[in-house]
């Protein structure tokens, strides 16, 4: 997970002068690092599809799929949006120029449920477009789960 943190960084061009520093091998990796996203899910769907391809699935099965997937995800994702929120807010207060943050609570709420893409609300940090399409992964494959069994 590095690697798309350091990728992030790159895109960003927040390390631009550390990047010419650091041996080819490594700037090859962060440079191509958006990757590792696509593999990050294939890992996951293959992970997913492992632990419950014994399991006759029923809806009761599906829920705590779910919920333990929510139990894992909710409070660090939550946190982080805070995190995000507040960090514009203070980025706002204290760097002269800075245009305040135009975050809507509707924006906010569709974060919190992983649906923003869905309502169309521009996301409230450019990474996090990632975990909404994982949640909605999650809920997919339950769904295809239950139907096809």
């Amino acid at each position: 997970m590095i690697v798309i943190v350091f990728a992030h960084a790159f895109e960003g061009h927040h390390i631009d002068a550390l990047f010419e520093w650091l041996p080819a091998p490594i700037r090859f990796i962060i440079h191509n690092g958006q990757w590792a996203v696509g593999l990050f899910f294939v890992i996951s769907g293959f992970v997913i599809m492992h632990n419950l391809a014994d399991r006759e699935i029923d809806t009761s099965i599906s829920w705590r799929f779910l919920a333990r997937r929510s139990i894992r995800l909710d409070p660090p994702y939550w946190f982080a949006i805070c995190l995000t929120v507040t960090f514009a807010w203070l980025s706002y207060k204290f760097v002269p120029g800075k245009e305040p943050p135009n975050f809507t609570l509707g924006q906010f709420l569709a974060h919190f449920f992983y649906a923003q893409i869905i309502l169309g609300y521009e996301h409230i940090d450019p990474a996090y477009w990632t975990l909404c399409y994982e949640f909605q992964f999650y809920i997919s494959i339950v769904l295809l789960l239950l139907i096809s069994r």
